[in-house]
């Protein structure tokens, strides 16, 4: 049995942000995840997660009312996913890995 686990390779962090006259929306977010897969002979499963946090800021000027319109949000997404793999391998040529994928996402 081979075992392997490990994460992504760092913390990733992005940012996006619009802004126009009256109106602006950024969000930062941070990503960290998780990764691992078991070998059993030619049968291998390999399965990971991944989450996402999420700043979520909006404003907006409405000036007809003269009123200034703000959002302040917080989010996260989970994606969980799994996948079975069996190697085989026809008298010495290259070897060949059909794959069952179990991907999910929740947010």
């Amino acid at each position: 049995m081979n075992t392997c686990v490990s994460r992504p390779a760092s913390v990733m962090i992005s940012s996006a942000s619009v802004r126009t006259e009256t109106e602006s929306a950024s969000s930062d977010n941070y990503h960290i995840g998780l990764y691992g897969s078991r070998a059993f002979g030619p049968l291998s499963l390999r399965s990971g997660l991944n989450y996402t946090f999420s700043g979520i800021e909006t404003v907006r000027d409405v000036t007809m009312l003269g009123q200034k319109l703000k959002a302040d949000y917080d989010a996260g997404t989970l994606n969980l996913f799994g996948e079975l793999g069996y190697r085989m391998a026809a008298g010495g040529s290259p070897s060949t890995e059909p794959k069952l994928p179990c991907p999910s996402t929740s947010g």
